[in-house]
This record gives C-alpha cells, sequence and structure tokens, in this order.
C-alpha cells in the first residue's frame, strides 16, 4: 500500500494527507485502518480515495480555503500557514508564503453551540457543511427539522468524529444512504463526552467493507438516549443495527430491520440486531431486526467461541464481552453458522438481567441458543451472569441455551411469570417504583414502559399483501387501551372534559390535536336489542382527577369514540388509521375471504346481530385469528378508517348489530367525523 503523507508539530498534531493511495486491503485516503483519529483530513481527489477509517475528506480546492482549514482544526495555530487558495497547508518553519488560518465564522448555523444555545441544523445543506467540520465536533446542536438524504450517497460517515451534545428533537433522518469502509454509520466514532438523545433513521442504508459498523453509530464511547435506527445495515467485523461497536451507554432505543455480515473475512463476525459488539452498557433497549451472519454450512468445530469461521450472532447483541444488557428483549430471527442466540450469540463474561427474546433461532446445533448461544466463561476466572431472563421455546424453535430459562409462548405471555421474577411493571410497586416494563397479560409479551403506545401495549401484526405492506395491530383497540390514552393526554393537555364529553384541546403531544371536536361519550348507554341485555355502553368514565375502565371490560373494543378521537389516539402515539383500500386487502386475505373470519360466518367465530351476546361486545380476539393472524374484522365493532366519503368518514367490517351480510369485508359504511355510534370503534397500522 502506498503511505499517505502524515504532517506533524511538536506542540500539536494535525495529520493531512494529499498524496495518491492506492492497494489491495485497508486503504485510505488519510491512514489504511486505525483507532483515535480526530480533527484530521485529506484530499480526496489528489488521493484517489473517497473514503477512509478517519479524518474528514476534503476536495482540492477545500484544502487551501482558509474557512475550511479553520473548520478542521487549523485556525489560530502558529505552527500552520496556508497561501489562500493557492497551496496546501505547510508549516511555519518551512518558510513557504502564507498567514495563519483565522478563526472560521460559523454565520451559516443559528445558536452559539453551547448547552444553552445550540447549533440549529434546519437543512440538508448546513448538514453537508458539518459533516466536513471536524473542529465543531465538541459543540452542541438540534435538530429542527426533519431531513430527507435520498439524493445523496455518503463515502463515509456523515460525521466522521463527535465529542458533543446532539439533540435530535425527536425529528427523523430518512434515507441516509452509505458506502465505505470502516467506522459507519450516521457518527463514525463518538467521545466519552458525547450524548445523542431523541434521534431517529428511518429507511437507512448502510454497507461497509471494514468493521465498527451500525445505523447511528460506528464506533460508540458516549451516551446514546431515546434513538432508533430502521434500515438495513450490512459490514464486517462489528455490525449493528444502532451501533457497530459499544464501550459506553445505551438507554431507551430500538432498531429494526435487517443487520447481516458482508462475507469475505476467514474469521468470525460480530453481528446483532442492536449492537455488533457491546464492552458497556446496554438498558432498556429492544430490536425487532432480522439478524444473519454466516451460512451454517461454513462451520467447523474447533470450539464455542473461538476463532472459527463462523459469526457471534445475537437477536440484540452479537457478542457480550464484559458488558451489561439490562431490561432488554428481542423479537427478530438469529442466524449463523455457529454461537447463535435469539438475544447474545456470545457471552464472554458479561451479564444479561432482566431480558428475553422470542425470534427463531438457527444454526450448528451445538453452540446455539434460544437466548444465548453460547457463554465460553472458564468459570470463576470470567463469569458470566444471566439472571431472571427467559426466551420462548416455541417460537424460537430452541430447547435450550447457554443461560436463561425456557418457556411456553403461553407462559411468556402471563403477566405473573415476570411479576413473581421480579420485574419492575407499571401500576405496581412490589417490584420497584420505575416502571420499566408493560404488558397486554394474556395477549402479549411484555414491552417496555418507554416505547410509545399505551399501557397496555397493542400487538401488531406484521403484513405483506399487494394493497398493504406494513404492520396493522391485530386487535380492535381496546377500552382499557382508549383510556391510558385519555389519561395521558389529560396529563399533556391534550384533552379537555365537558361533563361527559370529552373533547381534543391543544397540548403538548407530537401528534395532531383536533381542538374542540368530541373525542369520546363518557355517558353512551348502548342498546338493548337482539340478546344484548347490557350492550355496546361506553365503559370508560372520570373520577378524582383520572379516567377508569368498568370493571370486566378492559380487553372489550373501545365504542362511542369519533372518528377524531380514533385518529388523535393514533396520532399521538405514531400510528395511523388505514385507509378502507389497506383494511379491506388485509380482511379479505389473499382475496379468497368474503368476510373477515373466512368464506362464511356464524355466531361461533364472529360477533354480530345473531350471536345474541348480553354485554353486545366480546372481548377482542375471542375467536382467534384469522388470514394474517387478525382478529375481529368481521363483527364485534365497525372501524373507522382513514378514508372519507363526502364530508363522512368510512368505517368498514360489521358490528355486534350487524346482520351477517353487512360483515362482508365489501360493506362500506359512512359516519359523521364528531359523532359517537355505540358500535363503531376502530384499529391502528404502522
Amino acid at each position: 500500500m502506498s503511505a499517505a503523507l502524515w504532517v506533524a508539530t511538536g506542540a500539536r498534531s494535525r495529520p493531512a494527507s494529499t498524496g495518491s493511495v492506492s492497494g489491495y486491503r485497508y486503504v485510505g485516503g488519510l491512514v489504511g485502518s486505525g483507532a483515535s483519529i480526530e480533527t484530521s483530513f485529506w484530499d480526496i481527489q489528489t488521493s484517489g480515495q473517497a473514503i477512509s477509517p478517519g479524518g474528514v475528506g476534503l476536495t482540492t480546492a477545500e484544502m487551501m480555503d482558509p474557512e475550511m482549514l479553520g473548520l478542521n482544526g487549523l485556525a489560530g495555530d502558529p505552527n500552520w500557514v496556508v497561501d489562500a487558495h493557492r497551496d496546501y497547508p505547510h508549516l511555519a518553519w518551512e518558510g513557504t508564503p502564507g498567514d495563519m488560518v483565522p478563526e472560521p465564522v460559523i454565520d451559516w448555523l443559528s445558536g452559539d453551540g453551547i448547552r444553552e444555545r445550540p447549533y440549529e441544523l434546519a437543512n440538508v445543506d448546513q448538514l453537508l457543511r458539518l459533516s466536513k467540520a471536524g473542529a465543531l465536533a465538541d459543540k452542541h446542536f438540534k435538530l429542527t427539522n426533519d431531513f430527507d438524504l435520498s439524493d445523496r450517497i455518503w463515502p463515509q460517515a456523515v460525521i466522521p468524529y463527535f465529542n458533543g451534545r446532539f439533540d435530535g428533537s425527536g425529528r427523523l433522518i430518512h434515507h441516509l444512504t452509505i458506502r465505505g469502509a470502516s467506522r459507519l454509520g450516521f457518527f463514525g466514532r463518538t467521545g466519552e463526552d458525547a450524548l445523542i438523545t431523541n434521534f431517529g433513521l428511518e429507511a437507512a442504508d448502510v454497507n461497509g467493507t471494514g468493521g465498527s459498523i451500525g445505523g447511528l453509530v460506528g464506533d460508540n464511547y458516549g451516551e446514546i438516549i431515546t434513538c432508533s435506527v430502521a434500515g438495513t445495515i450490512v459490514g464486517n467485523g462489528s455490525v449493528g443495527g444502532l451501533v457497530g461497536w459499544n464501550y459506553g451507554s445505551i438507554t431507551m432505543s430500538h432498531s429494526t430491520g435487517t443487520v447481516s455480515r458482508l462475507g469475505g473475512s476467514p474469521l468470525f463476525q460480530r453481528v446483532g440486531g442492536f449492537v455488533g459488539f457491546n464492552g458497556g452498557v446496554i438498558t432498556n433497549c429492544h430490536s425487532t431486526s432480522t439478524v444473519s451472519g454466516r451460512d451454517a454450512s461454513s462451520f467447523f468445530p474447533p470450539g464455542p467461541g473461538s476463532l472459527g469461521p463462523w459469526d457471534y450472532v445475537g437477536g440484540l447483541v452479537g457478542e457480550n464481552c464484559d458488558g451489561s444488557i439490562t431490561n432488554c428483549y428481542s423479537t427478530g430471527t438469529a442466524s449463523g453458522a455457529g454461537d447463535v442466540g435469539g438475544l447474545v450469540g456470545w457471552n464472554f463474561a458479561g451479564s444479561i438481567t432482566n431480558c428475553y427474546s422470542t425470534g427463531t433461532v438457527s444454526g450448528h446445533s451445538d453452540y446455539v441458543g434460544g437466548l444465548v448461544g453460547s457463554d465460553a466463561c472458564l468459570g470463576e476466572l470470567c463469569p458470566s451472569i444471566t439472571t431472571m431472563s427467559c426466551w420462548d421455546v416455541e417460537t424460537s424453535g430452541q430447547p435450550s441455551s447457554d443461560g436463561g430459562t425456557g418457556l411456553t409462548t403461553a407462559e411468556m405471555q402471563t403477566a405473573s411469570t415476570f411479576l413473581d421474577a421480579g420485574w419492575d411493571f407499571v401500576d405496581e410497586t412490589e417490584n420497584g417504583p420505575n416502571d420499566v416494563w408493560k404488558m397486554w397479560d394474556g395477549y402479549d409479551y411484555p414491552r417496555l414502559a418507554c416505547e410509545p403506545g399505551p399501557n397496555t401495549p397493542l400487538v401488531f401484526v406484521d403484513v405483506n399483501d399487494p394493497g398493504f405492506r406494513g404492520q396493522m395491530s391485530r386487535y380492535e383497540v381496546t377500552n382499557a387501551q382508549y383510556c391510558d390514552f385519555l389519561n395521558a393526554a389529560l396529563a399533556s393537555g391534550d384533552i379537555t372534559m365537558n361533563d361527559t364529553d370529552i373533547y381534543g384541546s391543544s397540548g403538548s403531544n407530537s401528534g395532531e390535536d383536533y381542538i374542540g371536536q368530541r373525542y369520546y361519550r363518557c355517558d353512551g348507554s348502548g342498546y338493548t336489542g337482539y340478546g344484548a341485555t347490557n350492550g355496546g355502553a361506553a365503559r370508560i368514565h372520570y373520577s378524582a382527577g383520572a379516567f377508569a375502565v368498568d370493571k370486566g371490560f378492559g380487553d372489550h373494543p373501545v365504542t362511542y369514540v369519533s372518528w377524531y378521537g380514533a385518529t388523535a389516539f393514533a396520532d399521538y402515539y405514531g400510528y395511523s388509521l388505514p385507509t378502507e383500500d389497506q383494511w379491506q386487502a388485509v380482511a379479505d386475505y389473499d382475496g379468497t375471504y368474503t368476510y373477515g373470519c373466512g368464506e362464511t360466518i356464524d355466531p361461533g367465530i364472529a360477533n354480530y346481530r345473531y350471536s345474541e351476546h348480553p354485554d353486545g361486545t366480546m372481548p377482542v380476539g375471542s375467536f382467534g385469528g384469522y388470514g394474517y393472524g387478525m382478529s375481529d374484522m368481521a363483527g364485534n365493532v365497525w372501524e373507522w378508517t382513514s378514508s372519507s366519503l363526502g364530508s363522512n368518514r368510512v368505517f368498514r367490517g360489521g358490528s355486534l348489530g350487524s346482520v351477517d351480510s353487512d360483515c362482508a369485508v365489501s360493506i362500506r359504511g359512512d359516519g359523521i367525523p364528531y359523532a359517537n355510534y355505540y358500535d363503531i370503534g376502530f384499529r391502528v397500522c404502522r
């Protein structure tokens, strides 16, 4: 490999590179490989290299621009001079023409770059300029808009090194695409003082030929709080959906999409749905990513955890080496040649506490586990600790694990399983006051309380239909779930009470508020026809400063909720109502369903007029799942959609009072959006 020019001074070092660089492996414009590289840069034109494991790539013109040189650390340094726009910077003792680099004028960003007045990033042009400003790595920034980066492919991390504070303000960056070498992600490497919060990437596509590849950060030594990545992450070495290599702290964050190894390396890889390698702290996080390593045919058996030709593959973390993982879960598929686990592939002297996994796990049978693939520690010399953690033996397809307890699906969807193990849940104090977990007992696995959604979490089904690709809630939204929303919206000022009616108000949530529109009627009386002696009444009432559900009706679908009230619920949690076309695409399954419960309908498989249920509605899921696994898409309650018919809104599916023909998937109804009906509820999608 040709060596790049390295320029240094006595008191301070400022690496710069301008020469042509070529080679077969580990080739970079500034360095071929390396660890800590800060405030350094190279000429991407003369070097012929657009990538480097570290440093900032500049054009020839930028390498001669005092403003750009100042933004990369040469400002005010007496060791350097530059003949502006004529030559590269030179060391002062060389005696070449030029002046000391002046301090840059940051007039292209609002703010001062300090914690009280951070620099504000409002457009892509500012982000592009920041990506080439290494000297601003320790400043404070705040996103003020969502960005779409779909018109650009980045050859390296957007911000190669960062050691300041970055507040995403709940904003999203869409379509980040990176094709490079090592240390890739939105941030290439973060320092120990870095703090990244409230930031998300959607439709990210990061692909690296080297290691430390993550959607958000390649190498993390700082702190990450409430961040997310959705996308496709591919690389060698340590590859993770959120972070490639973690020696820092990650809290209340999640990842989804696909994570896989690039291939071509004869040694092992660390591939995790959330983090590739963890030597730090991961708390209250989860991943739904599909994770894959080397094909199982590549396996040969020198021993677990050895440097054999396979990968450490985990639904959450590939390798947990002396790191801690607490209150986390993973649900995605994990596959590889060996050392494959639903949560962690290889646990070496690490701790796993209050965690679970449910995804399918596959690989070589000797080194594959439902929760942990292998624990290669040597007893007291380097003990690993897995406590109060479990995996689903049915959904994982794995009866054993090198740590944790195997449970059935029914056991893992029973709240007492976790309460008896000391897990801290919302609305209980015996196991602690921190409200870490929430759960819909009997319907779903535990979810983290920090996740969007009500305290009684919705259960979503993955749908891949020509008419709808995404997730839709398996069940209609229940009284308990809508009650959770009302209490949250009351606290945030997004609703007001007027006697027994609830109206929209301008509050602090990020969803849309329908100010002055009626959301819910607490005094809805229902009806008493067709065997319903207590049918369809409103079940949520307000007393002593809070909303509560009538006993025994928490798992019944909410009624007396207007279209505005249904949409406000969806907006509040980041969901949406399905369009009527999306609703029908899911309800008719593969096009063969006449009703949401199949080709026929009867009181044994749906709740409609001839069911004559005394309470009118029935608990959601009473008749099992149909088609894509959906429940109650025929009968129980009509369901609001986002579609309009004139000034009215469309609802679909039939209800407790409908005749069989009105429950067909082809039938539509419409109603006034501010009206509250005894037989209309809703479900959501995302």
